[in-house]
């Protein structure tokens, strides 16, 4: 299986990017909510409708399940050190932003 990490800035508290994923171009906004004290990511992917806003970054969660009928993989938070959610100085270097492909999350 080949995880890769998408780029997340740390003690950044606005940003966007762009990447390719499964043939498709995926942008995503990366927000710190300071009343909450959680971060917040929106995702857009115009090729499989996808158009997620304001979904809470949680540990382990797959962020594309069930918004993509199965046409990309696996976009998750990892905690590098244990089993918590992101803070936000850590965020990208404790916690990443890992995708799976769809054909490695097919052979399951």
């Amino acid at each position: 299986m080949s995880i890769g990490f998408l780029p997340i800035d740390a003690q950044k508290p606005s940003q966007r990017k762009r990447i390719t994923v499964d043939g498709h171009k995926l942008e995503y906004h990366v927000r710190w909510q300071q009343t909450s004290g959680r971060w917040f990511i929106s995702l857009d992917c115009d090729a499989v409708g996808l158009h997620s806003k304001g979904l809470g970054l949680v540990t382990g969660m797959d962020l594309l399940a069930n918004r993509t009928q199965e046409q990309l993989g696996i976009l998750m938070l990892l905690d590098l050190q244990g089993d918590e959610d992101p803070d936000f100085d850590g965020l990208g270097v404790r916690w990443k932003l890992a995708y799976a492909p769809r054909a490695d999350v097919e052979t399951f």
